[in-house]
């Protein structure tokens, strides 16, 4: 799977006793789950966050993707085919095929254009709307300087002063992490 954010791990072992379960249990952790009178399992199971994945790399995909068929999309209008739908990775215009042909390098290889005749367009027609232009919000920013930065009261004097507070050093292994 690409886009795992959790790895997830289960680790399951059986008991014939409750007490030798629970003395488990209480080493490890985990649940007991009773099976039968005289056996138990104990499952411990653990989700720990993905930091690195490929989700990043999947989204610039499907970024690069948009943008060509936004690309395609402008050429059809630029050449004044008319565009009726975009999908995931094809658009669909309204013109007949010996119109289109002349403005695109049909092909059969890997990421080429391909043409697919008597594709049927479903759903509603959707109508774009203009958007209100919304002026951004000034942002005040306030340089503090910290005297003592061992001073954990200064510094939790400074952070209950300011909302929003962002700690910018020079230096490497200043502490951004544990501010």
């Amino acid at each position: 799977q690409l886009e795992k954010k959790y790895n997830h791990k289960s680790v399951c072992k059986i008991y014939k006793n409750l007490n030798e379960a629970n003395h488990y249990k209480k080493l490890c952790g985990g649940e007991i789950n009773p099976i039968s009178d005289d056996l138990f399992l104990l499952v411990r199971t653990t989700k720990k966050l993905v930091r690195e994945t490929f989700k990043p790399v999947k989204d610039v995909m499907y970024d690069l993707v948009s943008v060509k068929m936004f690309n395609s999309c402008n050429k059809c209008l630029s050449v004044g085919l008319h565009p009726v739908a975009i999908k995931t990775d094809c658009v669909i215009v309204r013109d007949k095929v010996d119109k289109i042909k002349p403005y695109f390098d049909f092909n059969k290889d890997i990421g080429g254009v391909k043409l697919e005749e008597k594709t049927k367009v479903m759903g509603q027609c959707f109508i774009p709307l203009e958007n209100e232009v919304v002026e951004p919000k000034t942002i005040n920013i306030n340089e503090i300087d910290i005297v003592n930065e061992w001073n954990t009261e200064e510094i939790t004097n400074v952070f209950d002063k300011y909302d929003g507070t962002l700690v910018n050093v020079l230096l490497p292994g200043s502490g951004k992490s544990y501010s």
